[in-house]
């Protein structure tokens, strides 16, 4: 199966993804790894939570139907590993959320209640499971969000505002430091202004962990890879574990915005 990548999966392979070519003569399995993002968060106290990442090894298989192989080590906390592995788990296409999602009965030694999306096509990637009854464990191939929308307004400019809707952001997390670097795709102040196919923010970024996600805040943000932009203020709430994120912007002293973002079609 013939590879695409748009500029999205190259964001996500510079930022944190290392894809491999195709493999078998028929093209009909993919194997690459991932850097995850995770967050392990104690049932009984849900502002309990540890994040962490791991590097995963993934196989998608192609052929009378579609499987996934994983495997990863995640933290559960500065002690506990869990070793989290699935063999050719089935995937059924959900055309609502635009995704492959698999379920398993278990994933390791006390890994229960495994479910994921996996779009292949944008290496996005989602997973949850429960570890030995005491822990919610969710993993993202960091923060990923192909679907954005951006509505951007100029001070002193009483029209209508411009709205983006071919934006993209990745954004990749460090735990040990709450730092991240992020990559905006397709970004756009007015329907005046040029669009920016990508521009690249490194470690400028501090995160905070919540129950259901992150906060991503930043300022005087300029980007490494182009001149004549500054992102003076970024907010952003991502929340659904990481599936969705929306967000304000200021940019160049005079522009405003409002982003949401999802990382699949449809969130759960």
């Amino acid at each position: 199966m013939k590879k695409v990548f748009s500029i999205f999966t190259m964001a996500l392979l510079l930022l944190g993804a290392t894809a491999c070519n195709d493999i078998g003569s028929d093209q009909q399995e993919f194997s690459y790894t991932s850097q995850l993002l995770n967050k392990a968060i104690e049932i009984a106290d849900i502002t309990n939570t540890y994040v962490s990442t791991s590097n995963a090894s993934l196989k998608w298989t192609y052929n009378n139907d579609t499987r996934l192989t994983m495997t990863t080590q995640i933290a559960i906390d500065e002690v506990t590993k869990a070793n989290f592995t699935i063999n050719d788990a089935v995937m059924e296409y959900d055309a609502t959320r635009g995704a492959l999602v698999f379920t398993a009965a278990d994933g390791g030694a006390g890994i229960t209640q495994v479910k994921g999306y996996f779009n292949p096509g944008d290496f996005t990637l989602y997973l949850e499971f429960v570890y030995n009854g005491t822990h919610k464990v969710t993993s993202v191939a960091q923060l990923s969000y192909p679907y954005v929308t951006a509505s951007m307004s100029k001070e002193g400019d009483s029209g209508e505002p411009y709205v983006n809707e071919s934006m993209g952001m990745v954004i990749v997390v460090n735990p040990a430091t709450m730092k991240a670097k992020m990559r905006m795709l397709n970004f756009r102040l007015g329907v005046n202004q040029p669009i920016i196919q990508s521009m690249t923010f490194n470690e400028d970024l501090t995160v905070t962990s919540t129950e259901s996600g992150y906060i991503i805040e930043g300022t005087d943000l300029t980007p490494t890879d182009i001149t004549g932009y500054t992102i003076n203020d970024f907010h952003a709430i991502v929340t659904h574990s990481g599936l969705v994120v929306t967000g304000e912007i200021k940019a160049n002293d005079i522009y405003t915005g409002l982003i949401t973002g999802k990382m699949f079609v449809a969130t759960p």
